[in-house]
């Protein structure tokens, strides 16, 4: 929606983090049940991966995810792994990338098959997802979650059903939570408007969308995608002398 409430710099960083603990998740999944140990190259390229598929996420990209976070996550193994020393070397690097990219966007097909299940759901139990991820992202923001009566009243008459109250530093704000794509051709009520004119920075709209899904939903699966189809870098030869 045109009048949803963009994500702050600090809440980009803070999913990026979490991408990053998703991808040296996965890479520990894969290790036990290969019943291997990685390398500290292996953690640190899966990290960087999860945290870059998050940021295709954030930059509108959800399809991009799986083949993002594989690629990154191979070519930072590979690089910290093998090392550049020569144009081969180089050439090495640009394959494990490009075929990092291509496993992991395998994980567009279960990630679209999460989004579809999720777009199917009825419009009650939809609703409920977006108030859940609403509170969550008030959480993610380093606010807090305030009770309050059921009704938020408006100057010159009428009101709004808020989905939560939220504490923030400049006051007691409140909260409409969206989810679908329908939303945003709906937009807000006139009671909503309303509201979103008198309360200003103190009303949040959050819209969350089922891509919104396929796109969490990629991210461990393209990390641990290209690690079973790619094997793992401590198999593979190393710097002389290590």
């Amino acid at each position: 929606m045109a009048v949803a409430t963009r994500l702050l710099a600090s809440e980009a960083g803070k999913l990026a983090g979490v991408g990053a603990g998703v991808g040296v998740a996965t890479q520990g999944v894969g290790d036990v049940l290969r019943g291997k140990r990685g390398s500290l190259g292996e953690y640190a390229g899966s990290a960087i991966g999860g945290a870059a598929g998050v940021a295709a996420a954030l930059a509108g990209k959800p399809h991009y995810v799986g083949a993002v976070s594989g690629g990154i996550s191979a070519g930072v193994q590979d690089l910290l792994d093998q090392g550049v020393r020569s144009q081969q070397d180089l050439v090495r690097l640009a394959g494990r990338v490009r075929s990092g990219a291509v496993d992991g966007n395998v994980a567009l097909l279960p990630g679209l098959g999460v989004m579809r299940g999720i777009d199917r759901l009825a419009p009650k139990k939809k609703g409920k997802i977006g108030e859940m991820l609403a509170r969550q992202r008030t959480r993610l923001r380093g606010e807090s979650v305030e009770q309050g009566p059921p009704r938020q009243y408006l100057r010159g008459g009428g009101y709004t059903v808020p989905d939560h109250r939220v504490r923030t530093a400049a006051g007691i704000g409140i909260v409409e939570a969206k989810f679908g794509a329908s939303h945003a051709k709906k937009g807000l009520s006139r009671a909503q408007t309303r509201a979103r004119t008198q309360y200003g920075d103190l009303y949040r709209v959050d819209h969350f969308l089922p891509r919104d899904f396929m796109a969490g939903a990629s991210v461990p699966v393209g990390s641990i995608l290209h690690q079973f189809r790619q094997g793992n870098r401590s198999d593979r030869p190393v710097k002389k002398g290590k």
